[in-house]
This record gives structure tokens, sequence and C-alpha cells, in this order.
């Protein structure tokens, strides 16, 4: 199959002390979940707690949650398979008592024609 259009999905949320949320937003078309990054500003001190995915589907990490201090990971070369309308979903947890802290996470589809 060939690719179509590419569009980048930008999560993003000042998360508030103790809170725990759930951001998401839709596909926009069929295609395949080829890239995660995910960033964690200076002072997080691996206090919040990030998981990425699709539908139920937990993609990073493939379960649990990864939190880390000052740091942008960049995931490529996947190919999770998505459709038309699928939430894609960051679940982000401030384990923090005290900071608020903003957390990004951009996952880019591509479409298949």
């Amino acid at each position: 199959m060939a690719i179509g259009r590419t569009k980048e999905i930008v999560l993003s949320y000042a998360v508030l002390p103790t809170a725990v949320v759930r951001i998401s937003d839709v596909s926009l078309f069929d295609g395949n979940i080829v890239q995660v990054l995910r960033h964690w500003p200076n002072g997080c001190n691996a206090l919040v707690d990030v998981a990425v995915g699709y539908e139920s589907e937990s993609i990073m990490p493939s379960s649990g949650y990864v939190a880390l201090n000052d740091t942008t990971i960049i995931t490529t070369g996947l190919k999770e398979p998505i459709q038309k309308n699928n939430e894609i979903w960051a679940e982000l947890a401030n384990r923090d008592s005290v900071n608020t802290h903003t957390i990004t996470v951009t996952v880019t589809v591509t479409e298949e024609i």
C-alpha cells in the first residue's frame, strides 16, 4: 500500500500536583502510528508517569508507565495499525505533590491508501 497524508497529533497538558489525566484525539484516517515522541521537562524528577496508546492498546510502554526527567524519547519505526476515528491517548499521572508539570506527547500517523 502507498502512504498518503501524515498527521501529527499533539497531546500536551499541564498536570496539576497529584492529578491523573487522560488526554486524547482521534485518527483522521486509516493508517499506521509510525512515531511516538514523549517529552518530560526539567524538574519532573521522574515523578510524572506517562503511557501512550490507542483504543484499548497501550504502545509506549507496552504495559505500565515511564517517568523521567529532562528527557525526550522519540520512538520511530513503528507500524501500529489504526482506523479512522480510533482514539489516540496519553495517560499522565503527576506523583509530585507540589508542582504542576507540562508533558507533551506527539503521535505521528500516516495514511495508507
